[in-house]
């Protein structure tokens, strides 16, 4: 079973999934997600949920965590290691974003936007 956190893009996963023949659940509470995971061969995760060494080592059949995040600070990275659990995330996708964002505000303020 694949586990996410989050309906994330439903249109998009179901897109990227529709060749893996694993069943999908989405956990909508804390309480599911830790009932379900070890179950789970994969968790899709976003940032604010948090994966620790105890939960992980209930996950006996997990073999990937995909973080929908650039950090990694909600996973327990050496129990993922030690346990034999590939991360995935998605590390440069608010780099231009960013960059964009920068430049407008340098250009807002060059131009004295904000006074009117």
């Amino acid at each position: 079973m694949i586990l996410l956190t989050h309906p994330f893009f439903p249109a998009v996963i179901e897109s990227e999934l529709k060749s893996c023949r694993l069943p999908r659940r989405i956990a909508r509470t804390r309480a599911e997600f830790e009932r379900l995971a070890p179950q789970a061969t994969a968790l899709i995760v976003r940032p604010t949920d948090k994966v620790p060494a105890s939960l992980l080592q209930r996950c006996t059949q997990l073999k990937v965590i995909g973080n929908f995040a650039v950090g990694l600070d909600n996973l327990d990275l050496q129990a993922c290691a030690r346990l034999g659990v590939r991360v995935v995330h998605t590390p440069d996708v608010l780099t231009r974003a960013t960059a964009e964002l920068t430049t407008t505000l340098l250009l807002c303020a060059a131009r004295r936007v904000p006074e009117g």
